[in-house]
């Protein structure tokens, strides 16, 4: 068995107490890092489409650089 931890893209709200580093478990408990994300787009009065890479390149690479799990 293997467990993923998959946070969301963005802490909402963007405030240090929710940084997404603060709810990494440890490399004891996680096999493997996943992403989740959403677009909102047209929801909560959004009306700009994100492409994808607005919405994972940066913290694809904050993940792929401070740990060191696929």
């Amino acid at each position: 068995m293997e467990w993923v931890w998959s946070p969301n893209c963005a802490s909402d709200p963007p405030e240090p107490w929710n940084d997404l580093h603060r709810c990494y478990p440890g490399d004891a408990y996680v096999d493997r890092i996943g992403l989740s994300g959403y677009n909102w787009y047209n929801a909560c009065q959004l009306v700009v489409w994100r492409p994808f890479h607005d919405l994972y390149d940066a913290v694809f690479r904050d993940l792929a650089c401070s740990y060191a799990k696929p």
